[in-house]
């Protein structure tokens, strides 16, 4: 008789993108963590020291000056044990295909916007990406809201631009000042501003989607997130 075969192909690129993620993540979480560790060492060696210092001298105006550098050392040490409290969540779970629209309403739930509007123009669009993204837009907003001082509106909106997904997410806030825009997504600036997009940046980096800042100082910030081909699709009608 005639013989038949049976072909059975299976897509496995999600299941391979995942795996190549989880251990991009493993990767990450074991060379902050050295990083951490020497961060922290070092904000104790300078908060000893000046602990030292003040037991030796019984100046007033002396002993204020190293109390205020003894503060500054514990608040640092503070914001990167929170830090470690955050990150050691990215990667934990293989990233999977989230709804931007469903991110976002879910970063912002905690968020007091006060007087200023929010515009989410985004429907029907998912993303491969790491489950915490919510924080991504989380620190996003909280940022317009918190430092933006003249912020008014914030504004959420995607484009297809040569096979890449641009999420922007934009306001009219002071803006970002020329020479931090590379500057505030760096592991050195955070010891001075806070984590926060440095956070976003390695949350969104584990599926290879990378972010920028292209607003106009003065005029408003404009965060700009850029899913590579293969790493977002349609889901439903974009609005």
């Amino acid at each position: 008789g005639t013989q038949k075969h049976v072909v059975a192909i299976l897509d496995i690129t999600d299941k391979v993108r995942a795996e190549e993620a989880v251990q991009l993540a493993t990767k990450k979480h074991k060379f902050l963590n050295g990083i951490i560790r020497h961060d922290i060492l070092n904000h104790l060696t300078v908060l000893k020291g000046n602990l030292e210092l003040a037991l030796e001298k019984n100046d007033g105006a002396a002993d204020a000056i190293v109390l205020q550098k003894e503060i500054a050392a514990t608040n640092a040490i503070q914001a990167l044990i929170s830090f470690t409290r955050d990150y050691q969540d990215i990667g934990i779970e293989p990233p999977e295909w989230l709804d931007v629209r469903e991110a976002v309403h879910k970063a912002v739930a905690g968020i007091r916007l006060g007087d200023i509007s929010l515009s989410v123009e985004i429907e029907g669009v998912e993303i491969f990406a790491d489950r915490l993204l919510p924080e991504v837009f989380y620190h996003l907003v909280r940022n317009a809201v918190v430092h933006g001082q003249k912020t008014t509106w914030i504004r959420i909106f995607c484009q297809e631009s040569f096979e890449e997904l641009h999420i922007v997410c934009e306001d009219d806030s002071i803006g970002i000042a020329p020479d931090a825009k590379e500057k505030i997504f760096d592991r050195e600036f955070f010891r001075q501003a806070g984590p926060e997009m440095y956070l976003a940046r390695e949350i969104l980096s584990i599926t290879s989607i990378s972010i920028r800042e292209t607003g106009t100082h003065g005029e408003g910030a404009c965060f700009e997130l850029r899913v590579p081909k293969g790493g977002y699709r349609f889901s439903g009608i974009q609005k």
